[in-house]
């Protein structure tokens, strides 16, 4: 499944390379990713511990808001470092003081993820609501970096999750904890 997976990553890019050059949106999509790992070693310092929350959207984030501010309060050590899929959220949030460092999150390859997750070096990552990533949950898991799922859904009838249902199943890469939404 992982093969398939990672074969499907690449037509995506694919794909999304090639339609950038008719949609003003996919371009921005596509050039924003491009641009996370320049922001990140520009940002992240390799002297500070960071805990990571990935988000969507913005509904997303406003649910990610009060673990943001519990680890203001308690872990003032740790420097916030909050990534979007969505540009929704991005938009808004991109100067928000109660966060560190916010990004996209880049697609879901073997090889930005590798890069992504040696910059950052979370202590703890929480990931808000739908987003399953399969690279990502592996190489967190590679790596023991404990994650959390807030405010989750598993519902097998919904399309959007049913890929991911089914590999957070396996237990060589679901979430360590979760908060599951009824």
């Amino acid at each position: 499944m992982t093969t398939l997976y990672n074969l499907l990553m690449i037509k995506v890019e694919i794909i999304l390379s090639i339609l950038k050059l008719f949609n003003v949106k996919i371009q921005q999509f596509v050039n924003e990713r491009k641009n996370v790992i320049k922001i990140l070693e520009k940002e992240i310092s390799k002297n500070e511990k960071y805990i990571w929350i990935h988000v969507a959207s913005l509904g997303e984030f406003e649910q990610a808001i009060p673990i943001i501010e519990e680890i203001n309060k308690h872990y003032i050590d740790y420097k916030i470092l909050v990534t979007f899929f969505s540009p929704s959220g991005y938009e808004i949030i991109k100067n928000y003081n109660k966060v560190d460092v916010v990004c996209y999150l880049p697609l879901d390859s073997r090889r930005r993820v590798k890069k992504f997750i040696q910059i950052v070096n979370p202590k703890l990552v929480f990931f808000v609501k739908y987003e399953f990533w399969p690279n990502l949950l592996n190489e967190l898991k590679r790596k023991e970096i404990p994650t959390i799922l807030v405010s989750g859904i598993f519902r097998k009838q919904q399309i959007q999750n049913l890929f991911n249902y089914k590999k957070c199943n396996n237990n060589s890469n679901k979430p360590n904890y979760f908060c599951l939404s009824p």
